[in-house]
């Protein structure tokens, strides 16, 4: 593993934004993520707005989301909240 990669302090990400964690996450998956496909017209900055406004799916009703969408989205906080992740680096021994 020779590659390059930035560092990023989640903290310093979420003062920045000015946001939690939960928002934060929240927003990530309404824009669309591997596990929920975003809303036509809704992007980043949008589906941020939406979290803040504490009327999430309410906006998203507006636009036209799927009956379901709120299951999928839980659906997708789920495996968010629940995942496995490997890291090669912790595996290595001293």
């Amino acid at each position: 593993m020779t590659g390059h990669g930035e560092y990023f302090e989640l903290n310093n990400i979420l003062s920045g934004l000015n946001t939690t964690k939960t928002e934060f996450v929240h927003g990530c998956i309404v824009a669309g993520c591997d596990y929920l496909s975003n809303d036509r017209g809704v992007g980043i900055h949008r589906a941020f707005s939406f979290v803040k406004s504490g009327k999430l799916f309410e906006e998203l009703k507006k636009k036209h989301s799927p009956a379901n969408y709120e299951d999928l989205f839980q659906m997708a906080l789920a495996v968010f909240q629940h995942q496995s992740v490997f890291s090669p680096t912790l595996l290595r021994s001293s």
